[in-house]
């Protein structure tokens, strides 16, 4: 499965569903609310245009539908950052690769953005705000790399016949963790995270480590072609999780450590999106 954020039957105490029209919105979907009480996230494209979203907030996924940052969500109450959902959906033929049954990640923005439209009556509107920005450069003065970022090899990147469905993890390559094509495989739990990604540009990897702190990242580290990484980190310090993962170094160290990189903060103007309004979902 895909990741990010990167199906829809929706649950409050009773199950509610809804039918979106299949022009602009999923075949089927169903959201429901999740009670499990894990803090974690998951979800993405499978074969075959299935998607799903395990534990997340209605904030995560308008971040998913207009292929932004939390902080680029401007507005909204305080619900929408803590009630959690679970969603199942299947997307309309055409959207998905009937022979290999692949369904990027990028093609699910207009179906969940609908869905939200629909079944939280959401209206937003675009705007700039002054946020946080960030670059990414090498960590190194010598322009050495971190052990654990690798130049991949054509196998790595070269999809033109690529099957999901055949994807097997190696276990005794920690960089083919990850399925090819610039796909990714984490764990994420108690605030550290395992990350492995195979196939991505430098452009693609920054945009990923900027994570949804920071609304915008460039690759300012002049590296080109495709990589591998696998990137281990802890919660920071301050964080109620820290003192049980005490042997994980920081996102920040890691990054360095791990993969010779490092991100620098800067402020500029930022397209962000505003919630002008947005309720509960109802049961139809």
């Amino acid at each position: 499965m895909r990741r990010l954020v990167l199906p829809v039957l929706l649950a409050l105490s009773l199950p509610l569903c809804a039918q979106a029209p299949s022009d602009r919105g999923f075949d089927v979907a169903s959201i429901k609310i999740d009670r499990s009480g894990g803090r974690g996230s998951r979800g993405g494209t499978a074969p075959g245009g299935r998607f799903t979203l395990t534990n997340v907030t209605a904030v995560q996924m308008i971040t998913q539908a207009f292929r932004v940052k939390t902080v680029q969500v401007i507005g909204g109450p305080g619900w929408i950052n803590e009630e959690r959902y679970d969603v199942a959906a299947k997307m309309p033929d055409g959207s998905y690769d009937p022979q290999t049954g692949a369904t990027p990640n990028s093609s699910v923005g207009p179906f969940l953005k609908s869905l939200l439209e629909e079944r939280f009556h959401l209206v937003a509107h675009n705007d700039t705000r002054e946020l946080t920005d960030a670059s990414l450069v090498l960590a190194r003065a010598d322009g050495k790399l971190g052990p654990n970022l690798k130049p991949a090899a054509p196998e790595d990147y070269d999809c033109k016949n690529f099957d999901l469905r055949t994807f097997r993890p190696d276990p005794n390559d920690p960089f083919k963790a990850a399925p090819p094509c610039g796909n990714s495989a984490s764990t994420l739990k108690n605030g550290a995270a395992h990350i492995v990604v195979r196939g991505q540009t430098m452009d693609q990897i920054a945009a990923a480590l900027a994570g949804q702190s920071m609304p915008l990242v460039t690759n300012d580290t002049g590296l080109q072609g495709a990589y591998n990484y696998v990137l281990e980190y802890g919660p920071e310090p301050t964080a109620a999780d820290a003192a049980a993962i005490p042997d994980l170094p920081t996102r920040t160290t890691a990054l360095q450590q791990q993969l010779g990189l490092k991100i620098v903060l800067r402020k500029e103007q930022t397209p962000v999106v505003v919630i002008d309004h947005i309720e509960h979902p109802t049961e139809d």
